[in-house]
Protein backbone atom coordinates (compact mmCIF):
# COMPACT_ATOMS: atom_id res chain seq x y z
CA UNK A 1 0.00 0.00 0.00
CA UNK A 2 2.82 2.35 0.72
CA UNK A 3 4.51 1.83 -2.19
CA UNK A 4 1.43 2.57 -4.20
CA UNK A 5 0.89 6.06 -1.93
CA UNK A 6 4.11 7.09 -3.63
CA UNK A 7 3.73 6.20 -6.73
CA UNK A 8 0.43 8.11 -6.77
CA UNK A 9 1.63 10.87 -5.15
CA UNK A 10 4.52 11.43 -7.70
CA UNK A 11 2.21 11.96 -10.43
CA UNK A 12 1.79 15.26 -11.29
CA UNK A 13 -1.02 15.89 -14.17
CA UNK A 14 -3.65 15.44 -11.56
CA UNK A 15 -4.38 15.42 -7.63
CA UNK A 16 -5.19 11.76 -6.39
CA UNK A 17 -6.57 10.79 -2.52
CA UNK A 18 -5.85 6.32 -2.02
CA UNK A 19 -8.73 5.85 0.89
CA UNK A 20 -8.31 2.54 2.83
CA UNK A 21 -10.97 1.61 4.78
CA UNK A 22 -13.61 -0.95 5.49
CA UNK A 23 -16.34 -0.47 2.47
CA UNK A 24 -18.96 -2.59 4.47
CA UNK A 25 -19.07 0.39 7.27
CA UNK A 26 -17.41 3.14 5.47
CA UNK A 27 -16.40 6.63 7.95
CA UNK A 28 -14.94 8.74 5.56
CA UNK A 29 -16.95 11.80 4.43
CA UNK A 30 -15.62 12.68 0.96
CA UNK A 31 -16.72 12.68 -3.05
CA UNK A 32 -13.90 12.12 -5.87
CA UNK A 33 -14.67 12.07 -9.84
CA UNK A 34 -13.06 9.21 -10.34
CA UNK A 35 -13.75 6.13 -7.56
CA UNK A 36 -11.72 3.03 -9.07
CA UNK A 37 -12.27 -0.37 -7.23
CA UNK A 38 -10.76 -3.47 -8.20
CA UNK A 39 -10.70 -6.99 -6.48
CA UNK A 40 -13.24 -6.41 -3.68
CA UNK A 41 -16.48 -6.80 -4.32
CA UNK A 42 -16.08 -10.54 -5.52
CA UNK A 43 -15.33 -11.31 -1.97
CA UNK A 44 -18.70 -11.09 -0.74
CA UNK A 45 -21.83 -12.88 -0.27
CA UNK A 46 -24.50 -11.39 -2.16
CA UNK A 47 -26.11 -9.03 0.54
CA UNK A 48 -22.70 -7.82 1.60
CA UNK A 49 -21.51 -7.36 -2.06
CA UNK A 50 -24.73 -5.50 -2.73
CA UNK A 51 -23.98 -3.22 -0.44
CA UNK A 52 -19.85 -2.48 -0.88
CA UNK A 53 -21.21 -1.95 -4.52
CA UNK A 54 -23.69 0.90 -3.30
CA UNK A 55 -21.45 2.50 -0.75
CA UNK A 56 -18.70 2.73 -3.41
CA UNK A 57 -21.62 5.37 -5.32
CA UNK A 58 -21.15 7.37 -2.36
CA UNK A 59 -18.18 8.56 -3.06
CA UNK A 60 -18.38 9.75 -6.66
CA UNK A 61 -19.10 13.54 -7.03
CA UNK A 62 -21.92 14.35 -9.06
CA UNK A 63 -20.78 14.92 -12.22
CA UNK A 64 -17.95 12.01 -11.79
CA UNK A 65 -17.27 8.12 -12.94
CA UNK A 66 -17.07 4.84 -10.61
CA UNK A 67 -15.28 2.05 -12.19
CA UNK A 68 -15.79 -1.31 -10.87
CA UNK A 69 -13.93 -4.65 -11.93
CA UNK A 70 -14.58 -8.03 -10.53
CA UNK A 71 -14.20 -11.55 -11.62
CA UNK A 72 -17.03 -12.88 -14.01
CA UNK A 73 -17.80 -16.38 -14.59
CA UNK A 74 -16.87 -17.24 -18.25
CA UNK A 75 -16.13 -20.06 -19.92
CA UNK A 76 -12.44 -19.20 -19.56
CA UNK A 77 -12.40 -18.11 -15.55
CA UNK A 78 -14.38 -21.45 -14.89
CA UNK A 79 -11.81 -23.81 -16.48
CA UNK A 80 -9.00 -21.65 -15.23
CA UNK A 81 -10.09 -21.80 -11.66
CA UNK A 82 -11.03 -25.50 -12.28
CA UNK A 83 -7.84 -26.33 -13.11
CA UNK A 84 -5.91 -24.25 -10.14
CA UNK A 85 -8.24 -26.25 -7.77
CA UNK A 86 -7.56 -29.38 -8.87
CA UNK A 87 -3.37 -28.32 -8.54
CA UNK A 88 -4.28 -27.06 -5.06
CA UNK A 89 -3.23 -23.44 -6.38
CA UNK A 90 -6.36 -22.04 -5.70
CA UNK A 91 -5.74 -19.16 -3.13
CA UNK A 92 -9.02 -16.86 -3.48
CA UNK A 93 -11.00 -19.17 -1.36
CA UNK A 94 -13.62 -16.45 -0.80
CA UNK A 95 -13.73 -15.29 -4.23
CA UNK A 96 -17.37 -15.45 -6.20
CA UNK A 97 -17.37 -14.61 -9.74
CA UNK A 98 -20.02 -12.08 -10.51
CA UNK A 99 -22.66 -11.91 -13.40
CA UNK A 100 -23.23 -9.31 -15.47
CA UNK A 101 -26.92 -9.19 -14.54
CA UNK A 102 -26.34 -9.23 -10.83
CA UNK A 103 -24.02 -6.13 -11.15
CA UNK A 104 -26.24 -4.25 -13.47
CA UNK A 105 -29.48 -5.06 -11.17
CA UNK A 106 -27.54 -2.85 -8.48
CA UNK A 107 -27.21 0.68 -10.31
CA UNK A 108 -30.10 2.82 -8.87
CA UNK A 109 -31.78 4.16 -11.88
CA UNK A 110 -31.86 8.18 -10.73
CA UNK A 111 -28.80 9.68 -11.26
CA UNK A 112 -26.27 7.02 -12.57
CA UNK A 113 -26.20 5.51 -15.86
CA UNK A 114 -24.13 2.68 -16.76
CA UNK A 115 -21.85 3.62 -19.73
CA UNK A 116 -19.75 1.04 -20.76
CA UNK A 117 -20.04 -2.93 -19.24
CA UNK A 118 -17.15 -4.94 -21.24
CA UNK A 119 -15.15 -8.36 -19.88
CA UNK A 120 -11.60 -8.18 -19.88
CA UNK A 121 -10.59 -11.24 -21.86
CA UNK A 122 -6.24 -10.80 -21.55
CA UNK A 123 -6.90 -12.12 -17.67
CA UNK A 124 -7.83 -15.80 -17.97
CA UNK A 125 -9.71 -14.97 -14.81
CA UNK A 126 -11.46 -12.84 -16.42
CA UNK A 127 -12.87 -9.78 -15.21
CA UNK A 128 -16.21 -7.93 -15.67
CA UNK A 129 -15.72 -3.92 -15.94
CA UNK A 130 -18.62 -1.73 -15.91
CA UNK A 131 -18.36 2.17 -15.91
CA UNK A 132 -21.44 4.30 -14.44
CA UNK A 133 -22.00 7.84 -14.74
CA UNK A 134 -23.48 9.80 -11.58
CA UNK A 135 -25.39 12.98 -13.15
Amino acid sequence: MQKFRERVSNLKEFSSELIQGDILNPQYQGNFDIVFSVGLIEHFNVENTRKAFLNHLQFVKTPGVLIVTFPTPTFLYRMTRFFAECLGMWIFHDERPIQESEIRSLVPSSNYNIREYSIIWPIVLTQGMIVITKV
